[in-house]
């Protein structure tokens, strides 16, 4: 079985996103458990990260809905970032 664990979350290029939007960063541990008579096991483990685009407004207390998920797997923060600013430019002030 694997338990995943949020162990940092921060709203990222809030100062050029517009009202309503969103981009949010997360990282995770993700343990591998074995559940035993005598207890738990823990395995090995890996960390994972993710970048969230998400509409919703705050100010109303509305649920947040995803527009899009990026994994941060094969490219840094920064690059994922200019990635979704290419991707989603209507998402950004003028």
């Amino acid at each position: 079985m694997i338990v995943e664990q949020l162990v940092e979350m921060k709203e990222v290029l809030s100062e050029e996103i517009k009202p309503g939007y969103c981009v949010v960063y997360e990282k995770f541990i993700n343990n591998h458990v074995e559940v035993k008579k005598i207890g738990i096991k823990q395995g090995r483990f890996e960390t994972s990260e993710l970048l969230q685009v998400l509409r919703g407004d705050r100010s109303t207390g509305y649920s947040f809905q995803s527009i899009r998920d990026y994994t941060l797997e094969d490219d840094s923060l920064e690059g994922t970032l200019l990635k979704i600013k290419e991707n989603h430019k209507e998402l950004f002030r003028d």
